[in-house]
């Protein structure tokens, strides 16, 4: 037999008829279970406002509700609450609703016996903690898939879900709508010299500044090695400037203790917010990661703007414009494609060129050879979620209408054109056919190769007579 538990529990029997209240109450007589009654369904969802019980013993038949409406009130205001309905009529379908709309069990009036009503609370109550764990640990099962293990922070997926509900958002109402790139300075070195759990104490410090910094409505992510990500929703540039200032103070603040040495741990940060021009979430993403590049650049434990950007590329360009012949073209800068993909192509295997190629973006073309689009580390990264979605075609996620250059293009036009519009590459096609990519880094090394040969004979000048 079943031990009978050792404490009291109460049973709320909501009950509008004396006699059957009678019934219910002689047989939970010398139970677990001391019955509590009300006659009505608003008497019983003030009285479990005031106190909880453990179960409810419902019936169907009411002043104030008839059939399952009270089954749903209570399920949707105590869904961790079992319920037993209770009633006379002997309808199979009737009960089945009610099983299907939260009650645990069903009993008939004149049917059950005071043990059948004992045990069918006992079971009531079993089922229902057990439905409590079960949806219990589903939620933990969700928010372990959505937050890194290390930080605590969203996962790089998660972030990217954020994303696109933020910018869909912000496009629908015109609220601004901002993301900060985050990267520790020199996070290979603590690696190197202190070990891996020194580097995760590392990364948990900065989450930890993240978070402490971050509203509610805010996006924390980890993006991915010592690199994290945050969106601000409903915050304007010039306030996102002032949020990633407290976070890099509040990094450097304190030294890391780590074996008995103090480090000085800093962080750069890029900032950008959304722009009418931006065609899609990764642009948002793209210019906070620029941002980030130009604060590395400029030596680090700094915050930059993605406005600063542009700034620098204007200032870049001007100096190439002075060192360019008139007679450069885009033929002189661009770079082979490293591969050509088709629209079908899975993202697996894009990402596997990418990779192995060590190159930025390629080419999408259709049968005849003509480019129909770009794909780029970004647009993998965003589409590549889960295992499934590797196989999905690169025509799925590909950049359309990248922006187009013939060959015969003046030099100068393109790095113009770069600087002016905060893009990093563009494609050089022939009769509709990519010939080459010039980038940014096309033009360093062009001006590097150019100006190699006089760049070294005054060095050599210089070295001979001293200075």
């Amino acid at each position: 037999m079943n031990q009978t538990p050792s404490r009291t529990r109460l049973v709320l029997v909501v009950e509008d008829d004396d006699g059957d209240a009678v019934l219910v109450e002689r047989a939970l007589a010398g139970s677990e279970f001391e019955p509590v009654r009300v006659e009505s369904r608003q008497a019983a969802l003030q009285r479990l406002h005031d106190a909880p019980c453990d179960a409810v013993l419902l019936d169907l038949s009411l002043p104030d509700s008839f059939g399952l409406e009270g089954v749903d009130l209570l399920h949707a205001q105590f869904p961790d609450l079992p319920v037993v309905v209770v009633t006379g009529l002997a309808d199979e379908q009737l009960a089945l609703d009610a099983l299907n709309r939260g009650a645990q069990d069903y009993l008939v009036k004149g049917v059950w016996t005071p043990e059948l009503l004992v045990r069918t609370l006992r079971y009531a109550i079993h089922r229902q903690a057990v439905h409590a764990e079960n949806r219990r640990l589903m939620a933990e099962l969700q928010r372990q898939a959505r937050h890194d293990a290390l930080t605590g922070l969203l996962t790089r997926h998660a972030l990217m879900e954020e994303l696109e509900r933020e910018w869909s958002r912000a496009c629908r109402t015109g609220q601004p709508l901002c993301c900060a790139m985050l990267d520790l300075d020199y996070f290979k070195r603590i690696n190197d010299t202190y070990g891996h759990a020194a580097g995760d104490l590392a990364l948990q410090t900065a989450a930890a500044a993240v978070r402490a910094e971050s509203r509610q409505t805010d996006f924390p992510g980890r993006y991915g090695g010592e690199e994290f990500c945050v969106l601000l929703p409903g915050t304007s540039q010039q306030q996102a400037m002032v949020w990633a200032e407290r976070v890099r103070a509040r990094i450097a603040k304190d030294p890391l203790e780590l074996q008995n040495t103090p480090l000085r741990l800093t962080a750069s940060l890029g900032v950008a917010e959304r722009t009418s021009t931006m065609s899609r979430p990764e642009a948002l993403l793209e210019r906070a990661d620029q941002a980030l590049r130009l604060a590395k650049q400029l030596g680090r434990n700094r915050v930059v703007a993605a406005e600063r950007v542009a700034s620098t590329a204007s200032e870049s360009a001007a100096f190439l414009s002075d060192q360019m012949s008139e007679g450069a073209t885009a033929a002189d800068l661009m770079l082979p494609p490293a591969a050509i993909l088709s629209p079908a192509t899975p993202l697996v295997e894009a990402a596997q060129h990418l990779l192995s190629m060590r190159t930025d973006a390629l080419p999408v073309v259709d049968a005849r050879g003509v480019l129909l689009g770009l794909v780029g580390e970004q647009d993998l990264a965003s589409a590549m979620r889960t295992p499934h979605d590797w196989f999905r075609p690169v025509a799925e996620v590909m950049q359309q209408h990248p922006p187009c250059f013939r060959p015969d293009t003046p030099a100068r036009a393109i790095r113009e054109f770069l600087a002016r519009n905060g893009v990093s590459q563009v494609v050089i096609v022939e009769e509709q056919r990519p010939v080459g990519l010039v980038s940014r880094f096309a033009l360093l090394r062009w001006l590097y190769w150019c100006h190699l040969e006089e760049a070294t004979t005054d060095l050599q000048e210089a070295e001979t007579v001293g200075v």
